[in-house]
């Protein structure tokens, strides 16, 4: 059983542009593959929509990959999976202020990416759990792949 799927002009395979001069290609540079037939597949339909998880968990999802969006945080996080480290230590590691470092140690803290411990009157950050570390390296390593094969390396 399928259904028809009216194809917008959007849809159409685009030539590939050039990318501009200084040489990064950007997603408008990118060919748009689309589908040749206008008909839905039900049965892989059906199967996505199986897997997807609720609104909720899709919503703290969204949630939890802004706060992996800003790069100053990512560097305090690399930090902490190397050694539990107080704020004095990633301020003197990042090049910020110490306010600015409590910041994103408060962020990271509410995403419950990273759990505090007091040791008289300093307090160590450390990251939450093993889950966290997983993610870090996962990210690096589909990075490190993108920059090896938009170089040219190859995978």
């Amino acid at each position: 059983m399928t259904n028809s799927v009216p194809r917008s002009a959007e849809s159409e395979t685009r030539p590939q542009a050039s990318p501009p001069a200084g040489g990064q290609a950007t997603v408008k540079d990118l060919p748009v593959e689309a589908c040749g037939c206008s008909q839905v597949h039900p049965a892989g339909v059906e199967a996505a929509l199986r897997s997807l998880p609720s609104s909720d968990l899709l919503a703290g999802i969204a949630e939890l990959m802004k706060v992996f969006g800003d790069s100053g945080r990512l560097r305090i996080l690399f930090a902490l999976a190397a050694a539990e480290l107080c704020v004095c230590d990633l301020t003197a590691l990042t090049g910020c202020s110490q306010s600015t470092v409590s910041h994103q140690l408060a962020l990271l803290r509410a995403a419950r990416l990273v759990r505090s411990r007091r040791a008289g009157k300093s307090v160590f950050y450390s990251l939450d759990d093993s889950h966290v570390d997983s993610l870090l390296r996962l990210g690096l390593e589909h990075a490190a792949e993108r920059s090896r094969t938009s170089s040219g390396g190859g995978a």
